[in-house]
């Protein structure tokens, strides 16, 4: 990856992705299911998630002045 002028990401960005359409599909699913595999098994291990945890973080107060931030933001757009 390289960085891009403004003016350049959107049409590199398409690039990028043309390319990743033409490799070979079940290549490409065989290694997002490896690289993904740690995931899936913490989510078919219920006990492995700390989900109370989880959820503090997201109802922090640091989390949630940050996410309305972002949510002002994105209303200035």
């Amino acid at each position: 990856m390289k960085l891009a002028p403004a003016d350049e990401v959107v049409g590199r960005a398409i690039n990028w992705c043309r390319n990743l359409l033409q490799l070979p599909g079940h290549a490409m699913q065989g290694t997002r299911r490896l690289c993904r595999a740690d995931l899936v098994a913490l989510f078919d291990d219920g006990d492995a998630l700390d989900i109370s945890s989880f959820v503090e973080g997201w109802f922090a107060e640091p989390t949630q002045a940050t996410l309305h931030r972002l949510v002002e933001r994105l209303k200035q757009k």
